[in-house]
C-alpha cells in the first residue's frame, strides 16, 4: 500500500471516528434535554394543581365571608325594621285615634307596606338560619332563595312610594296643622335616640330602599367565588339573573312613578292645558 492512500485511509478514518463520538455526544446531550424538561414538565404541572388548588381553597373561605355577611346584613336589616314598627308604626297607630280620619291615613301612608317587607323577610332569614349554626363549604341555600324571589316585589310599592312619602315628612315637620305639630314633635323626640338607632326618620326609612340593590352586588360575589361545580353554583345564577331583573323592574316603576308625580304638580301649579 502506497504511502499516500495509507494518509488518506487515516484521515478518513480520523473524520469516521469524530463524527461517530459527535453523534454519541449529541445523543447523550439530548437525553439530558429530555429529562430536563420532563422534570420541569411535572414541576408546572405540579405547580399549576397546587395553584387550582390554591384558588379553589381561597374561593371557599371568600365565599364562606360573603354568606355570613348576607346573613349579618339581613339580621341588622330586619332588626331595624322591627324598630320602625315597634317605635314608629304600632305607636302611631294609637296617636292617630285621637286626630282626624284624613289626617291619620297620611300619616300611616309614610310607612307604605313597611311591616309586610318586614314579615316577609323574617321568615326568609329564619329559613336561612340553618346556615349560620351548621356551615360546610358545601352548603346549598340558593334553592331557597330562589322559592322567596317573587316576594321581593313587594319592595316595589314601598320604593315607588318612597320619595312622595319623604316630601310627606317634609310637610308634617314643617307645617302648621295642630295635629302635625304633635306628631312632629313626637317625631323629632325619638330622632337621634337609641329608639331610632341615633338616626333621623328619614335615614331609617331609607333603608329598603337601599336594600333590593345590596342583594345584587352579594349575588354577583357569592357566583364569582363559587366553583362551576359546586352544587349551589347554579341556584345563585339564577338569583343573581333574577335579582337583577327585580332592580331594572324596580328602578323603571320608581322612574314611572316620579314622573307621573312631577306632571302632577306640574298640572296643579300651571292648571291642566
Amino acid at each position: 500500500m502506497s504511502k499516500e492512500l495509507k494518509s488518506e485511509l487515516d484521515i478518513l478514518s480520523n473524520e469516521m471516528q469524530l463524527k461517530s463520538f459527535s453523534l454519541y455526544s449529541d445523543q447523550q446531550n439530548l437525553e439530558k434535554i429530555v429529562k430536563i424538561q420532563k422534570f420541569f414538565r411535572k414541576k408546572s404541572r405540579k405547580k399549576e394543581k397546587y395553584l387550582n388548588i390554591s384558588k379553589i381553597i381561597k374561593n371557599l373561605r371568600y365565599r364562606k365571608r360573603i354568606v355570613m355577611e348576607l346573613l349579618q346584613t339581613e339580621e341588622i336589616f330586619i332588626n331595624n325594621l322591627t324598630l320602625i314598627v315597634n317605635n314608629l308604626v304600632t305607636p302611631l297607630k294609637t296617636k292617630c285615634l285621637q286626630i282626624s280620619e284624613e289626617s291619620s291615613k297620611m300619616l300611616m301612608s309614610i310607612f307604605s307596606n313597611i311591616e309586610p317587607i318586614k314579615n316577609f323577610n323574617e321568615k326568609l332569614f329564619k329559613k336561612l338560619s340553618f346556615i349560620s349554626k351548621n356551615y360546610h363549604h358545601n352548603v346549598v341555600f340558593g334553592n331557597i332563595m330562589l322559592e322567596h324571589l317573587p316576594f321581593f316585589k313587594l319592595y316595589y310599592v314601598y320604593c315607588n312610594e318612597f320619595e312622595k312619602n319623604n316630601n310627606l315628612i317634609m310637610k308634617i315637620k314643617n307645617e302648621n296643622n295642630p295635629e302635625f305639630k304633635i306628631i312632629a314633635q313626637w317625631f323629632a323626640s325619638l330622632e337621634y335616640t337609641p329608639a331610632l338607632k341615633n338616626l333621623d326618620l328619614n335615614s331609617m326609612l331609607v333603608m329598603p330602599v337601599q336594600r333590593l340593590p345590596k342583594y345584587v352586588l352579594l349575588f354577583k360575589d357569592l357566583v364569582k367565588h363559587t366553583e362551576e361545580c359546586h352544587p349551589d353554583h347554579a341556584y345563585l345564577k339564577k338569583c343573581l339573573a333574577m335579582f337583577i331583573e327585580i332592580n331594572e323592574e324596580n328602578n323603571q316603576k320608581m322612574n314611572a312613578y316620579l314622573k307621573n308625580i312631577k306632571i302632577f304638580e306640574l298640572q296643579n301649579l300651571y292648571g291642566k292645558s
